[in-house]
């Protein structure tokens, strides 16, 4: 599943990017909500394999998967704005208490970042707002990685994951449906612009439940194709021509959206089967979180000494960029870390298939 993820993340710097021969795949709200679904798929697979009732042991794991990075990142774009007097503490040093701590607590612990995007400053206050436009300043440009809200999303998953995945499908499919019918009810309400529209977590949720629902589902698939690897390269194939094709597809949103999500549901488990004995997909997914993690800040630096990209040279060398500050992230911070997350997994660390398998071959599911 790594060059999904790549190119997921991928799309979202070319996204920010704002460089129009450039600007291919997803858009920036369906590549997260596409991670959200991948993020179920992996999550319950974790659980399922390595974790047992532990979740104390997931939890660390989540955190030193996250944290490191984030916070290198986080500590790297507060000094460029100590550095380029962007007037970053003077905007603090004007907010009401209330929406300066909640953005200091926020940007150190992460949790709190997606809250963030429904709050604004009126009259001095802090209020609960329909739009985070709504606010003088925009609290979320005060955000230190602002892609980084939706690590905020992420980790309440984490916080839940534990105890919902071990539900029964038709729990797990009732949470599903109470998600969907929030996310209809705050349409009708005309909560449906950013940031209701893919920030908010109770409607998100159910993203990460149809992740789940197709990790489930790999034993169904073996049982009814036993070949199924064997359709992995052709499953990959189409999410990879779906995900760069996204703004070309005829389709309106509400169409185009969910059908790759459902299309991204079916064929994980295939991608799975085929690519999770691949070390090569393995270590191109392992830079999609740095490059989605760091993109901001490197697309800043690169604004500040060529301007905003106007030739396609330029605009590759940005993108360039990017990638190389994810390769390094990963060389430095996360492959040194790999040992000790193995050691809190309690999971041999020699291949993908050891961490997902229980040692016969055979895929352990609950």
């Amino acid at each position: 599943m790594g060059i999904i993820r790549f190119l997921l993340a991928l799309s979202v710097v070319c996204n920010h990017l704002q460089f129009a021969p450039l600007a291919f795949g997803t858009a920036g709200q369906v590549s997260v909500q596409a991670f959200f679904l991948i993020s179920g798929f992996y999550i319950s697979m974790a659980l399922g394999t390595s974790y047992g009732n532990q979740a104390g042991r997931f939890w660390l794991n989540r955190a030193l998967r996250l944290y490191p990075v984030y916070l290198i990142v986080a500590a790297a774009s507060l000094a460029l704005n100590l550095i380029t007097a962007t007037g970053l503490v003077s905007a603090y040093a004007s907010l009401p208490k209330s929406a300066a701590w909640l953005l200091a607590l926020s940007n150190v612990l992460v949790f709190g970042q997606d809250w963030v995007m429904f709050t604004g400053v009126q009259q001095h206050a802090l209020h609960v707002v329909a739009s985070y436009a709504d606010s003088s300043p925009q609290l979320w440009t005060l955000l230190l990685v602002p892609p980084a809200w939706s690590l905020g999303v992420e980790l309440t998953f984490y916080l839940i994951a534990p105890f919902i995945l071990r539900l029964a499908t038709r729990w797990l499919a009732a949470i599903a449906l109470v998600s969907v019918l929030l996310r209809v009810a705050l349409f009708k309400f005309g909560l449906h612009l950013d940031p209701w529209g893919y920030r908010f977590f109770p409607t998100e949720l159910v993203l990460f439940i149809m992740g789940a629902f197709s990790y489930r589902s790999v034993a169904w698939w073996r049982d009814i194709l036993p070949a199924v690897r064997i359709y992995g390269l052709s499953a990959v194939g189409c999410v990879a021509v779906f995900i760069v094709a996204f703004p070309f597809v005829p389709a309106p949103w509400w169409i185009r959206n969910p059908l790759l999500y459902a299309c991204l549901a079916v064929c994980l488990p295939m991608i799975f089967e085929r690519f999770r004995r691949n070390r090569v997909d393995r270590l191109i997914g392992d830079l999609s979180y740095p490059l989605y993690i760091s993109h901001w800040l490197t697309l800043a630096i690169m604004r500040d000494l060529q301007g905003e990209p106007r030739r396609l040279t330029s605009a590759l060398l940005v993108m360039g960029a990017t990638v190389l500050v994810a390769v390094l992230l990963n060389l430095l911070v996360e492959h040194p870390l790999e040992r000790l997350r193995t050691k809190v997994r309690g999971a041999r660390s020699v291949s993908v298939a050891d961490r997902v398998t229980n040692g016969t071959g055979k895929l352990a599911i609950d």
